[in-house]
């Protein structure tokens, strides 16, 4: 696959497919494929495999996929809370989701 990749610059991903190639384009330092590969995973994001996004943000440092991760926690607070997965999560997510809310009621509450 990132053969194809970097010579036909297309590629068909999977969440899985796109876990692997992230920590492969990584070691090789294509950034172009690690791009493709944390969009795909920003806009794949599910309860079931948030914990394990949450660890490629951690190793890698992927930014745009933090930001994706946050708005997911935001807007599916109560089904993470629900499926127990919001015990699961660092505290750091946690803080980070609290803060811009607690942002966003300011904003709005201002006269």
């Amino acid at each position: 696959m990132l053969l194809k990749f970097l010579y036909q610059n297309e590629i068909e991903l999977t969440v899985p497919l796109a876990l692997d190639l992230f920590a492969v384009a990584d070691k090789y330092l294509q950034a172009e494929l690690m791009s493709v590969c944390e969009k795909y995973l920003s806009r794949n994001i599910t309860l079931e495999n948030l914990l394990t996004l949450i660890d490629v943000v951690e190793k890698f440092g992927a930014e745009t996929l933090k930001s994706s991760i946050l708005k997911f926690i935001r807007n599916n607070f109560q089904a993470l809370e629900e499926n127990q997965t919001y015990y699961l999560l660092p505290c750091t997510y946690i803080w980070k989701v609290a803060s811009q809310l607690r942002d966003k009621l300011r904003l709005q509450n201002k006269p």
